[in-house]
C-alpha cells in the first residue's frame, strides 16, 4: 500500500512521533519524503534533521503488542500459563521503571549538553555515564519483555 501512497501508509507514525522528520522508519519501509528531505541535508539545503530515539519507537511498538495480546488472552479458549503471564507482568514491570529511569538520565543529558545547568566537567561525565546505563538498562528490559511476550503468544499460538 505504501507504494501507492508514496509511503503516507505509515502516516500514523508522524502523528505518534511529531518532530521526526521520516515517516517509514524501518530499512525496509518506503518513504520518499524521508530519501528527500535526507538528500536536502546532505546537500546543505536542510539542517537539524530530527529523529525520535530507537528506545522510543520500541516503546510504542510494545504498548502496540500488548494491546493486542491483551485481546488475543481475552478470547483465547484455553487459559494462558500463569508462569508465563506472571513472566510478562514482571517483565512488564521492569521495562516500565527503565522507561521512566531512561526518560529522566535523558532529559537531564540533554540539558547539561545545551548548557541549560551549569555542570563541572565531572559532572558532566557522570551525568552521561548514567544515562548510558539507561540506556543499557531499557535495552535489556526491552530484550526481557519481548523474550516474555514471545513465550506467552507463543502458547496462544
Amino acid at each position: 500500500m505504501a507504494l501507492f501512497t508514496f509511503g503516507e501508509g505509515y502516516h500514523n507514525y508522524h502523528h505518534e512521533f511529531q518532530y521526526d522528520y521520516r515517516n517509514g522508519v524501518k530499512p525496509w519501509q518506503f518513504d520518499p519524503t524521508k530519501w528527500a528531505v535526507w538528500t536536502l541535508s546532505k546537500i546543505g539545503l536542510v539542517k537539524d534533521l530530527r529523529q525520535v530515539p530507537q528506545e522510543k519507537i520500541q516503546l510504542a511498538e510494545i504498548k502496540q503488542k500488548q494491546k493486542l495480546l491483551a485481546e488475543k488472552l481475552s478470547k483465547a479458549p484455553n487459559p494462558a500459563c500463569e508462569k508465563a503471564k506472571a513472566l510478562l507482568s514482571d517483565a512488564g514491570e521492569k521495562l516500565t521503571e527503565a522507561a521512566r529511569t531512561w526518560e529522566s538520565a535523558k532529559h537531564e543529558y540533554g540539558r547539561a549538553l545545551k548548557k541549560k545547568i551549569n555542570v563541572t566537567k565531572d559532572q558532566f561525565a557522570e551525568i552521561n555515564a548514567r544515562f548510558e546505563k539507561s540506556v543499557a538498562d531499557l535495552r535489556a528490559a526491552i530484550q526481557d519483555w519481548n523474550n516474555a511476550h514471545a513465550q506467552l503468544a507463543g502458547q496462544l499460538a
